[in-house]
């Protein structure tokens, strides 16, 4: 058991023992503790989707700011499988990954049952004939998932950017996005219990359609919403129109998915035996800022695996570098993250092929989310390439070139050549 799982079970157990309990009275005083324990459940409720972001970012405080944010995202086409599920964002949307949130994010409610008599009570507190408190009556408790009306949240995706906090439906204590009148979207949600078809669109503003779908158990519930503004272009209502329809029939993997953090994905691949993802979001969890991107990759088998996160760098310094082999060999991906001064990087193999590599921004959808104090981390780029073999990594800032060699081993293992690593001068 990780930390932030430690956490969530203290939170479960404070949670639990908070539920108020009496003895079995007359319907007067059920009533009213039935109305107590609504309250404290749907109390309890929204501060644990609102905490256990909090962990996931491991942010101390952050201040609230605008719900949408109107300038188009620069990221390329991105064709993925997301826990099974297959989505494409077309260039400039906006996709992002929150299934860490329906997997960590387990909302349940406390029944209980009593054997005890009572005598009829006013609407005063209870005490005991002698004038203290009642004693309690043995009692027997069971769970049940109590699920958010618009569900948990596992996969979002629009035609504008968003912060990572937010929600295209009203999902607990999760931010509430505005969909623009020109905006387009699909929202997946994933339900622990019974949903309600008309509490859902009720949660989500401008709801077109509906699709559900199941497990492969078919014991677990997902949604998906179709929201479209009243003056959005009729080429992006399409795309999520067939996108709803593809999703008809899905069945979610029994296997569990990577624990890992909310993410933008940025860049995606698929080489036909393995699916790749780039994310951007706070996966160093426990530190500040916590600014990360990973790479999360699935096998034909929806099993997935996640690297270590690699962080920003700053102006001055050297690109980092990842490395990842895919099928067939030597094809490789080149990954990782730049700092502001580097406009350019490529790949030069041993036959003097160069392959240029993608730069794609941090998104601003993350600067919300972070400290002030830390936001210039976000002015760097996140960096990849698929290339035919790993060779010399040249990197240009402001027009000079500077550059390094990597080996053509495994990933785990880089050792550098007699240039040494990548430099980047002006």
């Amino acid at each position: 058991m990780n930390d932030l799982e430690r956490d969530l079970a203290t939170l479960f157990r404070e949670h639990a023992d908070d539920i108020d309990t009496s003895t079995q009275p007359p319907q007067d005083v059920l009533r009213r503790g039935r109305r107590r324990q609504v309250g404290a459940v749907l109390g309890g409720t929204a501060l644990l989707v609102s905490a256990i972001f909090a962990l996931i970012v491991a942010i101390a405080a952050v201040h609230p700011g605008s719900t949408s944010i109107p300038a188009v995202s620069p990221y390329p086409s991105r064709t993925t499988t997301i826990h099974g599920i297959g989505v494409t964002a077309p260039a400039g949307w906006t996709l992002v990954d929150d299934w860490p949130l329906a997997s960590l994010m387990a909302t349940s409610s406390q029944t209980c049952s009593f054997s005890a008599s009572g005598v009829p009570v006013g609407p005063s507190p209870e005490v005991s004939p002698s004038g203290g408190p009642a004693a309690g009556p043995p009692s027997s408790c069971s769970s049940q998932a109590l699920p958010l009306p618009a569900g948990v949240p596992v996969i979002q995706l629009a035609n504008f950017s968003f912060p990572l906090d937010g929600s295209l439906c009203r999902a607990g204590e999760l931010r509430s996005v505005d969909v623009p009148a020109d905006g387009v979207a699909v929202y997946i949600a994933a339900f622990d219990g019974p949903m309600q078809s008309a509490d859902v669109l009720d949660a989500c503003p401008e709801a077109r359609s509906l699709t559900t779908f199941a497990d492969r158990s078919e014991r677990q519930v997902y949604v998906a919403i179709s929201i479209v503004g009243p003056d959005a272009a009729g080429a992006d209502v399409a795309t999520i129109d067939r996108l709803m329809n593809d999703l008809g029939g899905t069945r979610i993997p029994d296997e569990q998915a990577v624990a890992a953090s909310p993410g933008y994905v940025v860049a995606a691949g698929d080489d036909g035996t393995t699916k790749w993802r780039i994310e951007a979001g706070f996966p160093f969890r426990g530190s500040t800022p916590g600014i990360g991107t990973t790479l999360i990759t699935s096998d034909e088998n929806a099993h997935e695996t996640i690297s270590d996160p690699v962080a920003p760098v700053g102006s001055g310094a050297d690109p980092s570098e990842e490395v990842q082999p895919l099928a067939p060999e030597p094809s490789t991906l080149l990954w990782g993250t730049s700092p502001p001064d580097v406009t350019a990087i490529d790949n030069v193999s041993a036959d003097g092929t160069r392959t240029v590599a993608t730069l794609v921004p941090w998104p601003d959808g993350m600067r919300s989310l972070t400290p002030v104090d830390d936001r210039s981390l976000l002015d760097g780029t996140i960096w990849f390439a698929v290339v035919p073999q790993p060779g010399l990594i040249e990197a240009t800032t402001n027009g000079s070139q500077g550059s390094g060699s990597i080996s053509t081993q495994a990933a785990g293992s880089y050792p550098r050549g007699p240039a040494g690593p990548p430099t980047a001068t002006s």
